[in-house]
């Protein structure tokens, strides 16, 4: 178990230098840039879009996607009309 947190410790450690980002952080990032997407491009309602985007309650991606924008999906989804 040691041997596996130490290898894990130093992967996270060696993407975080080459991306500037966690791993969750990364990936939290890939997901409002394709929520991004999918709230210009498509009719979809928001609680669709967190899921499509692995969000399995709104809740979880209503509140981060607010504090990164600025403003809530549908505000964003309205300020590019």
């Amino acid at each position: 178990m040691r041997r596996y947190l130490q290898t894990r410790q130093r992967s996270e450690s060696t993407f975080k230098k080459s991306f500037r980002f966690s791993p969750p952080a990364y990936q939290q990032d890939l997901r409002f840039e394709a929520a991004q997407k999918l709230l210009r491009f498509t009719s979809l309602r928001c609680y669709e879009i967190a899921q499509r985007v692995g969000y399995s309650n709104i809740y979880y991606f209503y509140r981060p996607f607010k504090k990164r924008m600025g403003l809530t999906p549908k505000r964003y989804r309205q300020s590019l009309r």
